[in-house]
């Protein structure tokens, strides 16, 4: 008698349970989800999660492009520091590798002056280069050779702005 006593109960008490949780769903969308009873929420969650997954990678990889851009950079303004690249011929090659970047043209835009994004390419190198070699023992030949590279390829160097 007591198993039959069991199955009754259990034969009430689950039914009465999923409705209870049901209801509470259905009446608290919130409280489900907090419980973890959201579980028609399955599909949309999983599509959540690849959705993020892509955005992940897209952003790892454009982190990962935009810190190769900076090391590039980088090394074209200390060839022309260092005098193994002259000035014009760094600013086409920095232009040629950040054309393709908004953000690059809207501070030349912006910033420096030329008649087309090379020159203002050159123009931001140049500015960049003597700010970089300030402490530099050299620094006045520096700006002198500079200026010079810029004159011969461009035209009179612009007034200054940052």
């Amino acid at each position: 008698m007591p198993r039959i006593r069991k199955l009754r109960v259990v034969s009430v008490a689950v039914p009465v349970a999923l409705f209870v949780v049901a209801s509470t769903a259905w009446a608290d969308p919130l409280l489900a989800e907090s419980m973890g009873l959201d579980v028609w929420e399955i599909g949309r969650l999983e599509n959540d999660l690849k959705q993020a997954n892509h955005e992940t990678a897209r952003l790892e990889t454009a982190l990962q492009d935009t810190q190769e851009i900076m090391v590039l950079n980088e090394m074209i303004l200390r060839d022309v520091i260092d005098g193994r690249v002259e000035l014009p011929a760094a600013a086409k090659r920095k232009w040629e590798a950040n054309k393709y970047r908004k953000i690059i043209r809207e501070h030349l835009d912006m910033n420096r002056t030329g008649a087309n994004y090379e020159e203002k390419t050159a123009h931001d190198l140049y500015l960049r280069a003597i700010h970089e070699s300030q402490k530099r023992a050299d620094h006045d030949a520096l700006c002198q050779r500079l200026r010079a590279e810029y004159q011969a390829a461009y035209h009179t160097l612009p007034e200054l702005r940052n």
